[in-house]
């Protein structure tokens, strides 16, 4: 490591060592020797200015009962009388000495208590080569709780602390008494510094920099500069290299490409805490809304930052920059804050992002600003709309496309305009395209030819049934997950909607096709309702997954006739249909019901260890091990399959322990193997 010392501080590392605690410096000066050694102890009755005791007893002895910190504290005692409302004091005890800078923080801890009258204590720091002595610590009163007292070294050398116990007839009924207890004196490290940006990089250099702006004297500045955020590992020499009293240093040797982290810490007898730490890295820059914006190019502007001395933009087809537009991946524009795009397809949309470098490091990426592309309408032959229904806004089979999407999502308003019922036959229609991703593409229009088709169904499904079947693989109804059956009406197909609320209808959109997932939520919502489609075709049966434990869920099935991909519902109710259910309460150790006994004898009877909500468990890691932590048997989910054997071989006899994990859940229990 690298160290420079001035012949001062050499000298005074020598007497007191870099970094070791005041309480080491002072012999016993926390009284953790379980003693008053090194102590001067003055057992005796002490007056003081108008002191007039009499019969005044004191003690002076080591404590375990009443601390600070640590094992053990100092007690003084005094009692007696006085003449009324007098005061007295004694005992008095000397620390040993210590070596101290000008200013340095010291602190200690005191505590007093009356013990026949109110106590008046004293503390002063002596110094040690003249005599003189600074009063640190007065007060008189009740009672006073473990309290911190803190102040700066009025002297540099060597100095002692002496405190003097004593007692004042708060009440003039004559008699006195109180009790001062010392501990833990001790010296306070310096404030940390407070680290600011490097200055002057270099490809191998750079200029640390702080400020300290605390009374505390600091000898020195330990450097800390790493590759690590945490610090974890240092760059060779600068592990706490000591630079002097200084406020900035020159860190060199260092090598481009690569971020450098450092931090410091004030040193006086103590060393402080480490500063916040500061990284050679540019911060990012800050994007505004471009300009001059055409369908084949924009401007784009950028703050400045600090230590940014070249600025790289990246211009990419997809959000996530896995496909860069030629000539734009990296490009170095050097030291500006603006720059133009040309040449760009109108159609698509253009993700752009700029970001810092300077001879050291690489900065974080700007925020990202969009140009947004305009699609154009595709209409497929041929188009279509229910017969006898009014005009609405509906989507039909109009498609938004780029050069490189072939179907965006977005909603499709009509022209002529909702209300309108067209005749049977041909008609012209128009239609205006709104996307889904309004922040990547801009709204468009079209327009084509619509032929009026089918009308809804006219029975509509019924007879929504999920009810517990008995067997442990055979729960319709879990804490998860629930699964029901139902009647068909007449129409072509039908779709099964989802909703975490007891109330309303589903109101399934003329010419929408709702995409079908039996996760719940994972499906299509019906216009920001809460009813999202778990099944959509032409059986009578579904599972729907991903529930919340004892909740209550509304089902309601819609039969639909669809001609073209144009689905047109019937929205009425039917016997049973809707239905509410409710989920069972959320799986735990006690409600899992696992069995915990298994006598695998062949006899039909607790062969196999059976779980009875094991279909809920189907995303779970389950563990099985002996009594000495060894796993005999693991799965993910499980199927009520095991014969308690490991490696094929049986198992003996015993006791054996199980847990289900997802994430930080976890459910635990136990098995006993009888045979």
């Amino acid at each position: 490591m690298k160290k420079v010392y001035s012949f001062l501080i050499v000298i005074f590392l020598l007497l007191i060592g870099s970094q070791v605690s005041f309480a080491q410096q002072m012999i016993n000066g926390n009284f953790e020797q379980g003693s008053t050694n090194g102590w001067t102890i003055n057992n005796s009755y002490i007056p003081i200015g108008g002191d007039d005791g009499s019969n005044i007893i004191t003690s002076v002895d080591i404590t375990s009962s009443v601390v600070s910190e640590g094992n053990f504290a100092l007690v003084m005692k005094i009692s007696g009388s006085t003449p009324a409302c007098g005061t007295a004091h004694g005992p008095s005890a000397t620390s040993p000495s210590v070596t101290v800078i000008l200013n340095e923080r010291i602190a200690l801890d005191w505590r007093a208590v009356d013990g026949g009258d109110d106590y008046d204590v004293y503390g002063w720091i002596v110094e040690v080569a003249t005599g003189n002595k600074t009063e640190v610590l007065y007060e008189r009163g009740d009672s006073k709780p473990w309290t911190t007292q803190a102040f700066n070294s009025p002297y540099a050398g060597a100095v002692k602390f002496e405190f003097l116990c004593g007692t004042q007839d708060a009440t003039c009924g004559t008699v006195v008494g109180a009790l001062m207890y010392i501990d833990n004196i001790r010296l306070m490290a310096p404030d940390a510094p407070v680290a600011t940006p490097a200055t002057n990089l270099t490809s191998s250099s750079f200029i640390a920099n702080w400020t300290y702006n605390n009374a505390s004297p600091v000898v020195y500045y330990l450097l800390d500069v790493s590759t690590d955020p945490n610090f974890g590992t240092f760059v060779s020499g600068y592990n706490g290299l000591n630079v002097g009293n200084v406020l900035s240093y020159n860190v060199t040797g260092l090598t481009s490409g690569i971020v450098y982290y450092y931090r410091v810490r004030a040193g006086g007898t103590l060393v402080g805490a480490n500063s916040n730490v500061i990284n050679t890295q540019p911060p990012a820059p800050v994007q505004s809304t471009l300009g001059s914006v055409t369908g084949t190019g924009a401007t784009i502007n950028w703050s400045t930052v600090v230590n940014g001395t070249s600025y790289i933009l990246d211009v990419a087809y997809d959000e996530n920059f896995t496909e860069f537009v030629d000539g734009y991946a990296g490009k170095n524009l050097g030291n500006v804050t603006t720059t133009s795009l040309s040449g760009l397809d109108a159609t698509l949309p253009y993700w752009i992002r700029v970001h810092a470098i300077n001879p050291l490091s690489s900065g974080d990426n700007s925020n990202v600003v969009i140009k947004k592309g305009t699609p154009y309408i595709y209409w497929p032959q041929p188009h279509f709309i229910i017969n006898g229904e009014l005009l609405d806004e509906t989507e039909l089979n109009a498609v938004a496309k780029t050069t490189r999407t072939s179907n965006l999502a977005g909603t499709y308003k009509y022209n002529p305009a909702m209300g309108v019922m067209l005749p049977t036959g041909s008609n012209n229609l128009g239609v205006t395209f709104y996307p889904t991703q309004s922040n990547w593409y801009n709204s468009t229009t079209g327009a084509t030819q619509i032929i009026v088709i089918v009308p809804a169904p006219t029975v509509q499904a019924y007879n929504i049934v999920a009810q517990e079947v008995e067997g442990y693989n055979l729960k319709r109804i879990t804490g998860t997950s629930f699964t029901i059956e139902w009647e068909r009406g007449n129409g072509n197909k039908c779709a099964v909607f989802v909703r975490q609320d007891i109330s309303g209808l589903v109101a399934g959109q003329v010419g929408v096709q709702y995409v079908a997932n039996s996760k719940f939520k994972a499906g299509d919502e019906v216009n920001g309702t809460g009813w999202y489609c778990v099944y959509n075709g032409t059986g009578t049966v579904v599972k729907v997954t991903n529930l919340k434990p004892e909740t209550e869920y509304k089902i309601m099935v819609l039969e639909y006739n669809e001609q073209y991909n144009l689905p047109n519902y019937n929205l009425n109710t039917a016997a049973l249909n809707p239905i509410v259910l409710e989920t069972l309460e959320a799986l735990t150790d006690n409600n899992m019901q696992a069995s915990n006994y298994i006598s695998p004898n062949n006899d039909g009877k607790n062969d196999v260890w059976v779980v009875q909500r094991a279909e809920e468990m189907y995303d779970y890691d389950l563990r099985v091990f002996n009594n000495i932590g060894e796993t005999i048997y693991e799965s993910k989910g499980y199927d009520n399959t095991w014969p308690a054997t490991y490696n094929e071989e049986e198992l003996p006899s015993g006791t054996y322990y199980y847990i289900f994990s997802k994430g930080e859940e976890h459910i635990k229990g136990f098995i006993t193997i009888v045979r």
